[in-house]
This record gives structure tokens, C-alpha cells and sequence, in this order.
């Protein structure tokens, strides 16, 4: 049962919340890891569980950075205007062939 990460300090970038499984890899071995999340209410009477399969490998993950040039600071842009991004990748392997894909979503007052 973890009810916080099952490691003491976590990287910098990850924030655990409730309702979050976050596991250390490092030691872990190749392979298939078959994880069963349960959870249940205060009166006991209602549950529900979710099984998921985590594939370990040895594959090296590139860090991919993406920046908006020449940022508003509010982080609100009109319609009328186009948002440039620029991107930086470090530990690209030169044997992969990687393929890069991202989009970027609008958040609106419903109208209805």
C-alpha cells in the first residue's frame, strides 16, 4: 500500500498529489510490472481497482525542452497572433530515429 512515493526525495520536476502512483525505476529490472490500484471509501462499502502494466527497459529517455519566444507574462495571447515555440533536446541517441509531437491546447468559457 503506498500512500505517498515509494522513494524519500523526488526529482525536482515531479509533484506527487493524491491519487498519483510514483514509483522508483532505478532498481528495477527489465520486464513487465503489473501494478493493482484500489480505492475505497471512508464507509468501506465502495471500491473500485485498476490494474495497469509498466514496461521496464533500458532505453534512454532525451530531455525535450520547449520555450514560447517572446513569452506575454501573463501567459495570455490573442487569437489573432501566433505562438513560436522553439524546442532544445539533450542525450539524443544518433542510432534512433525520434520522432517529436506536441500541440497546444485552447481553454475557453463554455459557451453554452
Amino acid at each position: 500500500t503506498l500512500i505517498k512515493p515509494s522513494f524519500p526525495v523526488g526529482p525536482p520536476y515531479c509533484r506527487w498529489a493524491r491519487g498519483v502512483l510514483m514509483v522508483l525505476t532505478s532498481d528495477m529490472e527489465e520486464g513487465v510490472y503489473k501494478y493493482t490500484v484500489r480505492i475505497q471509501a471512508s464507509d468501506s462499502a465502495r471500491f473500485a481497482n485498476k490494474t495497469l502494466d509498466i514496461t521496464i527497459t533500458e532505453t534512454a529517455v532525451p530531455s525535450v525542452t520547449l520555450i514560447i519566444r517572446d513569452a506575454n507574462p501573463n501567459g495570455k495571447y490573442p487569437v489573432t497572433s501566433a505562438i513560436a515555440i522553439s524546442g532544445t533536446f539533450d542525450d539524443l541517441d544518433p542510432t534512433i530515429q525520434y520522432e517529436f509531437v506536441w500541440s497546444i491546447k485552447r481553454y475557453e468559457t463554455n459557451p453554452l
